[in-house]
């Protein structure tokens, strides 16, 4: 099934500190395009940003596992669009895992655990999204 997707996508990966990722990626979407946020894991916390909106924030503590599911396809708007995902530590371990995804395919696949970070961003997953 073809969605009439046009994908321009780029990637990067920075380690800025030992404890710290950031990855940035960019895509092209038409009108109407799906996008959707998933997250399994947030310890501490994981607090996302669309348009400088916040449309998510979990904290939990321990590690636990789950599904939440966002439908970010509505908010999307004619031009720039941009995405921040922070994960934000406590002390102690942290660990993020989750996806976005566009028309069906993921764009961005966040994964992050170290056993013990210090306190506060330690990482952050942004996505900017040209809907033309």
């Amino acid at each position: 099934m073809s969605t009439g997707t046009k994908a321009s996508l780029t990637a990067t990966t920075e380690i800025l500190i030992p404890a710290m990722i950031s990855e940035r990626v960019s895509a092209t979407a038409r009108p109407g395009s799906k996008m959707g946020l998933v997250i399994n894991n947030a310890d501490n916390e994981l607090i996302a940003f669309l348009n400088t909106e916040q449309v998510y924030d979990r904290k939990t503590e321990g590690d636990p596992a789950f599904n939440d599911s966002v439908d970010l396809s509505s908010r999307l708007k004619h031009g720039h669009n941009s995405l921040v995902i922070l994960g934000v530590n406590w002390g102690g371990p942290a660990h993020y895992v989750g996806q976005l995804t566009l028309d069906g395919k993921v764009l961005l696949s966040m994964t992050f655990g170290l056993p013990s970070t210090p306190n506060g961003v330690v990482a952050s997953w942004v996505a900017e999204i040209t809907v033309s």
